[in-house]
């Protein structure tokens, strides 16, 4: 729970960030109006994204298809940085026939040693 509120107020503070970014330039002079309307259309977006992170909660139930759910929320919203919250470590093995990709994901310490159902 720590480590999903940890990475959770990470994210709010970084689309804060982006939203403060975007007010610095609107106020930093006259702007063309098609400019002055993406900023505020982009502005408008990054607080929808705050307000649905700040009301994102942990599946309390860690059925399948409680963690799936929660997966399509984060999918809804995905970014490059969500996926990356996502994983932990990635270990890529060659050799001569194939290569082989191991994914550790950060699910583990919400899923535990046991996983969820067959899945770990």
């Amino acid at each position: 729970m720590e480590e999903f509120n940890r990475a959770l107020q990470k994210r709010i503070r970084e689309k804060q960030g982006e939203y403060d970014a975007l007010m610095k330039n609107l106020s930093a002079g006259t702007l063309p109006a098609e400019v002055v309307t993406d900023i505020g259309a982009r502005m408008q977006t990054i607080k929808a994204e705050i307000a649905q992170l700040q009301e994102t909660t942990p599946p309390t139930d860690f059925t399948v298809d409680q963690i799936k759910a929660w997966l399509e929320v984060l999918k809804a919203s995905a970014d490059e940085k969500a996926v990356h919250l996502l994983i932990e470590r990635i270990e890529v093995t060659q050799n001569d026939t194939k290569t082989d990709f191991n994914i550790q994901s950060t699910l583990k310490s919400v899923l535990g040693d046991t996983g969820c159902g067959d899945r770990t």
